[in-house]
């Protein structure tokens, strides 16, 4: 059992100058990541974290007769124990049944993807030895898509054999600035003038869709 967890990301920073007068320069940052994780909040009956504080240790991870062995299926394989057995003894658990949180953990699958960039481009124009002029346009894109399969065979979704649930989320914003500076010394006296103009614009994409019945 293992997160799966990957990343990569990246980064530029560019300086030049194109003349004597006018410089620029670009920033870019990118970050994508992946994880295939088991559920640690809410109330369904994979929440690794809910098992852990509910059921005691008492109670087995395999099934086990009434003499405390191992009960194996026709291929001699251990089988999870999902708390609601019919036998007298070792049969049933009173919380979380029907369940089993290492089944379920290597059965489900709770599919995480993260896409991070910021792109910033800029230039500046120093029009005369007091005056400059500057703009920069900056995009930040942010992606997260997760993809939820719960197992038909133990667990929550046995009763609707199975399910599935998708979700994705775009964020797309962009800052244009543009700038002009004033600067001057009078009789050992600094004075500095900015005028200052923003565009921002913001688009947030939601896509959530679900099905049973696998």
């Amino acid at each position: 059992i293992e997160s799966d967890f990957t990343r990569y990301s990246g980064r530029l920073n560019l300086d030049f100058e194109l003349n004597d007068w006018l410089s620029g320069g670009i920033r870019q940052s990118v970050t994508s990541s992946e994880q295939n994780f088991p559920t640690q909040m809410g109330n369904a009956f994979s929440n690794t974290i809910q098992y852990i504080r509910t059921v005691s240790n008492l109670y087995p991870i395999y099934r086990r007769d009434e003499n405390g062995g191992f009960i194996r299926d026709n291929d001699g394989n251990l089988i999870f124990d999902t708390g609601d057995n019919d036998q007298a003894v070792n049969g049933r658990r009173p919380v979380l049944s029907p369940s089993n949180v290492v089944a379920q953990t290597q059965l489900n699958e709770s599919l995480s993807k993260r896409f991070f960039n910021t792109s910033n481009v800029f230039f500046q124009a120093d029009l005369t030895k007091n005056i400059s002029l500057k703009t920069s346009y900056t995009l930040n894109k942010n992606v997260f898509d997760n993809f939820l399969f719960t197992n038909q065979q133990i667990g929550s979704a046995r009763t609707v054999r199975g399910r599935i649930s998708r979700t994705k989320n775009i964020i797309s914003e962009y800052t244009w600035t543009n700038s002009l500076n004033f600067n001057t010394t009078i009789n050992q006296h600094s004075f500095d003038l900015l005028a200052l103009q923003e565009l921002y614009d913001f688009t947030g994409e939601n896509l959530t869709g679900s099905s049973t019945g696998l």
